[in-house]
């Protein structure tokens, strides 16, 4: 049978506790649940939030604290698994994720199976399903599907790290990018299609994530590592990939971090590509001009199925 071992970076959110009984309600294909504390500091917290479930997971301690990335890396190389599948603290797998996407497996050989998601705003309440509205179906590279033409909306195309199940041999390989300030799950992603691994997204929605949380790295506006993630996977890019992410994303940080010199920065990368951005990025770059808690607020009221809970 394969075998799977949950990974979960953590920063002893109480949201933790859900997380890990997701895992551990998804059968017995889930051989061990890795929780991997980022930053020692976290470690007494973490141990409170788990109460009598710690004797169901494995604990590890990432004394470097890295937004994650190092403690999903620990995970990964403590794994004993065939498969491992990620899962942030604050997310969920919903029943039967872990056994669809073992399902879909067969006669694919090594592949990174991702499914579907629904997301839920943490003020307001909001449930958006299904995330993306059109699996990722390989026709495209992932970089023009992620990021050309970006919709201002719910149902945008994503690969979400907590719906991945991916061979534990090719995670090694790839590794997870501390070396980058930002964007590093959207890295892990393109370093795995690099590798010529098959990647299915299945249309199921397995997975529920959260969004609007003040302590997500993605919502932080740094808009130099947004243009230096841009500029290091140019060379891959085609130039209105490369248009659309410098205007949707580096040109809406600048512009939320009121940065002349970002704004200075993205408009010459623009001028130098002789490409304009896609009509939907430049609506993502002027929507910088609202505070970040009213964009995702917006962002996430799309065209796909709201239901307040």
């Amino acid at each position: 049978m394969t075998s799977v071992s949950a990974v979960i970076p953590t920063i002893g959110r109480p949201s933790l506790l859900a997380a890990v009984d997701s895992c551990l309600g998804q059968g017995p294909a889930v051989a061990e649940v890795l929780v991997v504390v980022d930053g020692g500091e976290h470690e007494e917290a973490t141990r409170f939030v788990l109460g009598d479930r710690i004797r169901r997971c494995e604990v590890l301690i990432n004394a470097r604290g890295e937004t994650g990335v190092s403690a999903r890396g620990m995970g990964t190389s403590q794994a004993v698994s065939d498969y491992i599948a990620y899962l942030d603290d604050d997310d969920v797998w919903l029943r039967g994720k872990v056994e669809t996407q073992l399902a879909a497996l067969q006669g694919l050989g090594p592949a990174v199976i991702a499914c579907s998601a629904r997301s839920r705003h943490v003020k307001s309440g909001i449930v958006q399903e299904p995330i993306p509205l059109a699996p990722f179906d390989g026709a495209q590279p992932i970089s023009d599907w992620l990021f050309r033409s970006r919709s201002l909306r719910a149902g945008r195309n994503l690969l979400h790290t907590s719906t991945l199940l991916v061979p534990r041999a090719i995670a090694l390989r790839v590794g997870w990018p501390a070396s980058i300030r930002k964007h590093q799950d959207w890295q892990f992603v393109l370093d795995l299609e690099s590798l010529g691994v098959p990647i299915l997204q299945l249309p199921d929605v397995l997975v529920e994530f959260t969004v609007g949380s003040s302590s997500s790295i993605s919502g932080n506006v740094d808009w130099e590592a947004s243009i230096d993630f841009a500029d290091r996977n140019a060379p891959n890019w085609s130039v209105a990939t490369y248009a659309d992410f410098v205007a949707g994303q580096c040109l809406r940080y600048a512009i939320l971090g009121r940065s002349v010199d970002g704004i200075r920065a993205c408009v010459q990368r623009l001028v130098a590509t002789q490409r304009s951005p896609s009509f939907s990025a430049l609506a993502l770059a002027a929507s910088g001009v609202m505070p970040r808690s009213a964009f995702d607020r917006a962002m996430h009221v799309g065209r796909g199925r709201d239901r307040r809970v």
